[in-house]
């Protein structure tokens, strides 16, 4: 996959864990629009997420989906997680294949209204960069969610316009910050993708945590956390 570069990141990884139709199909439609979009994407497929190559047919055809992305550029395999090692896979195919953001499929039917939510201690100005690449020239609504008290408005707007994000709306709620799961699980709802810096401490106690419990389980749409870089 390819490496970051000064005008944005280029790589995504896409974990899926599950077989089921519609969020397989649609973890796959994202790929294949991040891919329209020039964008590097591999999807992981791991414990049931490797039975999802055999749904074919019906609403959702994961395997034509599957041969569109492939046919598009994209890059499936198979990697082997233990039981109750997960987590630990997907931060190692994660440094392995230098992702620069990890995807966790949600079940969204379009791809016009983006949160991006700053928490954590997130890098503001690679959050920005990413979502410009992810966008691109398309006709998608971008809304930042401030949730850091430690990071201004000042800060947030500067690297938004930086990025282009020029048209970005920007909504400060600092005294969330001691639940902004709860924040970003509320706000969410009305967008299709959330996109997010990793925040400390890990990846997984976010993402494949509290935050999947809190959003993906309202049937939302994919959850995209852009990595930390050392």
């Amino acid at each position: 996959m390819s490496q970051e570069t000064a005008g944005g990141v280029e790589s995504i990884g896409i974990v899926l864990e599950t077989s089921d139709p519609e969020r397989a199909w649609n973890a796959f439609r994202f790929g294949i629009t991040a891919l329209e979009a020039g964008t590097d994407v591999s999807v992981f497929l791991l414990g049931e997420g490797v039975e999802a190559e055999e749904v074919g047919g019906g609403e959702f055809d994961v395997r034509d989906r599957m041969e569109a992305f492939a046919d598009a550029g994209g890059d499936a395999e198979t990697r082997l997680a233990f039981t109750g090692e997960a987590e630990q896979t997907i931060q190692r195919v994660t440094v392995e294949e230098d992702c620069a953001a990890i995807v966790h499929p949600g079940v969204a039917h379009n791809f016009e209204r983006l949160l991006v939510p700053f928490v954590g201690q997130a890098n503001v100005e690679t959050v920005a960069g990413f979502v410009a690449e992810l966008v691109g020239d398309r006709d998608i609504t971008v809304s930042a969610l401030g949730l850091d008290a430690n990071v201004s408005r000042e800060e947030l707007r500067g690297a938004l316009d930086d990025a282009g994000l020029t048209t970005a709306d920007l909504t400060l709620q600092p005294e969330s910050t001691g639940d902004a799961l709860a924040t970003i699980a509320e706000f969410s709802v009305d967008y299709d993708v959330v996109v997010m810096g990793e925040p400390k401490p890990t990846l997984s106690e976010w993402v494949f945590g509290e935050l999947e419990d809190r959003v993906a389980r309202e049937s939302l749409g994919p959850v995209v956390v852009v990595r930390a870089r050392e």
